[in-house]
């Protein structure tokens, strides 16, 4: 008898149960479908795809016995996709029958006026004023993944207000919650969605809000490798090059000497966990850990080690540019083999994130080749090397250390099709600490309806001021400055409030 926790098999469960261990909790798995009559609460861990859950269900024999713990009325806590499995069925897999204790389908959120998923720190508020019992939940922004909703099936119900968003609760979301107790999580949830809908209370139609409640986001980028003894360290590029540079000997030409001048020790900046607890204390809105080294497991293997360590995103680069490519050479169709392909349909599209690291590439001005509708040119006002100048951005591969493609930001954009997480924009190094390439995060903002990652550049808390500014981006990111503390995330968070752009406190 106790709390249980229902693993599917492609779950986010490590986090969960870290968390639980740290409050206090015990709890047992389901190992079995004689499990489900021992529990008196259960949790469902949040990541993954409708159909891929439901598969996973039934393979292990969970499905019906789900079913039957649901009907009993016993305190059940789904998160993200643990809440979906309730409802009819889902768009996102639409021969895949869920549950059926919820009437209703999960449908996409409409992205005309908005970027889906709905990634980030948003706000709750109650339909119904009178109803505060919970009132504490919604102190703290709440960090929501969202790319599927549902009707409102209970006045009771709460939405996350971000501007326009149609009228509706059953969110495809994951909760980031205060950490409570997980009995008194499960209680909301319960309260909350109301499993038995026979006597629904009428819906209360919100006052209209001047300005949504979806923050910006500040991510902190750790890069991290294997120094030469062998230990875990956070370190950053110079061009490309983690090392630390030796110098030339005297008198010799550096050109001819790259291997001796980048012969020291790998750049440490630092232990990745005791950096992550530090960024967290700061505010920071997410981590971003990049691991370089390659494998000889499938996308799909790591995507799933990451996952079930915890993560609840992952990002593909280098494959991705390859995969937009073909499939702009198949007519804009996906055979179904790509990374991000595979990823989405195992895991949800939002878990995907397409990373893009592009370069200038610089054309005559009355240049009128297949990239003219993605033409910049330089203003007359702006930095004199760039006065007169035409350039598109050609996206690179290997860390820009492969053969070109002829795929830019606009082209790389249609892996919204199969991605609708992040789209990391991640420029090449000619605007090293000066600012965020604007003309680049801009083009690629108005490509895309997806929340777009701008990232390289940073040099200043001002720099997020302006990259938000100019160029409506969800997120913006950086790496270096916040390692070596030259800004603190804090600052950038106070300098984007005195400049009324909402973030998380």
């Amino acid at each position: 008898m106790g709390l249980y926790l229902l693993d599917y098999g492609a779950g986010n469960v490590q986090s969960l149960a870290n968390t639980l261990k740290t409050l206090g909790h015990e709890f047992q798995w389901i190992s079995s479908p004689a499990d489900f009559y021992k529990a008196t609460s259960l949790i469902f861990p949040g990541v993954g795809a409708f159909g891929s859950a439901i598969d996973g269900l039934k393979s292990r024999g969970l499905f019906e016995p789900l079913r039957e713990y649901l009907l009993s009325g016993k305190p059940y806590f789904g998160i993200c996709i643990g809440m979906q499995v309730l409802f009819q069925s889902s768009t996102e897999s639409p021969s895949s029958p869920g549950l059926g204790i919820v009437p209703n389908v999960i449908d996409l959120f409409d992205n005309a006026d908005k970027s889906v998923p709905h990634m980030g720190w948003n706000s709750v508020e109650f339909l119904d004023p009178a109803e505060t019992e919970l009132e504490a939940w919604t102190r703290p922004p709440t960090i929501t993944l969202s790319t599927h909703t549902a009707p409102n099936i209970s006045g009771k119900i709460r939405r996350r207000p971000n501007g326009p968003t149609p009228q509706r609760s059953m969110a495809k979301k994951y909760f980031c919650l205060p950490p409570q107790s997980a009995r008194r999580v499960a209680a909301h949830i319960r309260s909350s969605a109301q499993l038995n809908s026979a006597h629904p209370r009428a819906a209360r139609p919100p006052l209209p809000k001047a300005k949504d409640g979806l923050t910006k986001r500040i991510i902190a980028c750790m890069d991290v490798r294997s120094n030469d003894d062998g230990d875990l360290v956070v370190t950053k590029g110079d061009q490309y090059d983690v090392r630390e540079k030796a110098p030339a000997p005297a008198g010799a030409d550096p050109d001819a000497h790259i291997s001796a001048r980048a012969a020291g020790a790998v750049r440490n900046l630092g232990k990745p966990v005791a950096l992550a607890a530090r960024y967290y204390a700061e505010g920071a809105d997410e981590l971003d850990t990049v691991d370089p080294d390659g494998t000889p497991h499938s996308a799909l293997e790591v995507a799933a080690t990451y996952f079930r360590a915890g993560a609840d995103k992952v990002s593909i680069a280098t494959e991705a540019v390859y995969a937009v490519e073909k499939m702009a050479a198949h007519g804009g169709v996906g055979d179904g083999t790509s990374a991000i392909e595979a990823i989405a349909h195992a895991y949800g599209r939002q878990a995907v994130v397409v990373s893009v690291d592009p370069r200038r590439v610089y054309v005559d001005p009355s240049y009128d080749g297949p990239h003219k509708d993605e033409l910049v040119f330089g203003k007359p006002d702006g930095p004199e090397s760039e006065r007169g100048k035409v350039w598109w951005y050609q996206c690179t591969v290997r860390g820009a250390g492969g053969p070109p493609t002829v795929c830019g930001p606009a082209c790389k954009g249609r892996g919204e099709a199969w991605s609708r997480g992040d789209l990391a924009e991640q420029h090449r190094p000619r605007w090293h600490r000066s600012r965020f390439d604007l003309d680049l995060v801009g083009l690629v903002r108005r490509s895309v309806r997806i929340p777009v990652v701008a990232s390289s550049g940073a040099g200043s808390k001002e720099h997020f001021v302006q990259v938000f500014e100019a160029t409506g981006v969800e997120a913006a990111l950086a790496a270096g400055i916040f390692h070596r503390r030259e800004v603190g995330i804090d600052e950038v968070k106070e300098a984007l409030k005195t400049a009324n752009i909402a973030v998380r406190k």
